[in-house]
């Protein structure tokens, strides 16, 4: 782990050094960091960073760089390289904050067509905030409701997509169609002791219409789901258990939309994962966020829902409620303070044996 961690940061420190020298003029690089202390009201043996240990910095803190470079005509390389990233899994486990491509790819334009072509590892565009969804500045809370992203087990995948835009009077319309797989060793299901998944055969679609201070946009892919369980050997279970394919092909929807304008912000987003294995699909989960611009402060309330059948790993509802008020401090950076409580609703899922599970969390989001 040590040596993963020091080449990991060679390699941060030598592309921040290039992107400043002369010679790398090409290179366009721009960074951005959540720093965030969170304090639970209540003890939550399902989540490890919010006990009575006090005051936690370590989840929802994050530190990362956007690197772009025009290298050719029509040819883009974009990547962003992230330590300490949020987890999109249920199980809050502490980061190593060792830096990692989050995604990386090359983007070929043909500018008289609208069309363009992404190669390499992208985002899964999952949600409406999917393409910058660790630049807490751009985000409304503190991080994308626990509810929501959960309906999702990865963040972004190695493959092939293809896009194209086209504006429509006043607005633009967007599709990109996308292929690929995914692997990660980020831990799953809560305490259930897979460590990892594979997503094969991954093929979707997503569209948006995008006007004045208002977007729309679905989502809808399908693949294969293996889970996986590295360390079965140390433990007392068959090999036939290192790992589970989902019993047939996934099947995940999303759509939603958002609104920013005169002095109101909304958001409203629901998503769908079924399987073809099981008989009803596996989860359901919405949130919605209504917030109104006061000069710097934006007050705001949000409210999210999840209902999960997965047989054998979890089932059960969970709602939370999320008061916030964050204060823009300059265009660079906004102090945001956040009350939350989760609240189980049916049957256990993130709140084993608590019911109720509340937390404080107060910090600053920053970009350079």
């Amino acid at each position: 782990m040590f040596q993963k961690s020091l080449v990991s940061w060679i390699c941060f420190c030598f592309i921040f050094g290039l992107a400043q020298s002369s010679s790398a003029s090409e290179i366009i690089l721009n960074g951005f960091a959540s720093v965030y202390g969170r304090q639970s009201l209540t003890k939550n043996p399902m989540d490890q960073s919010t006990d009575d240990k006090g005051i936690n910095f370590d989840n929802d803190s994050i530190i990362g760089l956007n690197i772009s470079s025009h290298f050719a005509k029509d040819w883009t390389a974009v990547g962003q390289l992230v330590a300490g990233q949020r987890a999109l899994s249920p199980s809050n486990v502490a980061p190593d904050w060792s830096p990692e491509f989050d995604w990386f790819f090359l983007t070929y334009e043909e500018p008289t067509t609208g069309l363009s072509v992404r190669v390499g590892r992208q985002l899964y565009p999952f949600s409406l905030t999917a393409e910058y969804v660790d630049v807490g500045l751009t985000l409304p809370w503190r991080t994308l409701p626990i509810q929501f992203r959960t309906a999702v087990f990865f963040k972004s995948f190695e493959g092939i997509s293809v896009a194209y835009q086209k504006p429509i009077g006043d607005i633009q319309f967007n599709a990109r169609i996308f292929g690929g797989d995914a692997r990660s060793g980020q831990p799953v299901l809560g305490n259930n002791g897979y460590e990892g998944y594979e997503i094969n055969n991954l093929i979707g679609v997503v569209s948006a219409f995008e006007g004045d201070g208002w977007k729309v946009q679905a989502t809808y892919s399908q693949f294969r789901l293996i889970l996986t369980m590295p360390n079965y050997q140390t433990l007392p279970l068959p090999s036939t258990l290192a790992k589970i394919e989902f019993g047939g092909m996934n099947h995940d929807f999303t759509i939603g939309g958002s609104y920013n304008k005169n002095h109101i912000l909304g958001y409203l987003e629901y998503a769908r994962a079924c399987n073809s294995g099981f008989e009803s699909c596996i989860a359901d989960t919405y949130y919605g966020t209504l917030g109104y611009h006061l000069g710097s402060f934006l007050p705001h309330y949000t409210f999210s829902y999840g209902d999960w059948k997965i047989p054998g790993f979890f089932t059960g509802r969970e709602t939370s409620h999320g008061f916030g008020i964050n204060y823009q401090l300059d265009p660079s950076a906004v102090l945001k303070l956040e009350y939350l409580r989760q609240q189980d609703v049916g049957g256990a899922v993130f709140l084993t044996s608590v019911g109720t599970a509340e937390s404080v969390a107060m910090g600053v989001d920053i970009v350079f």
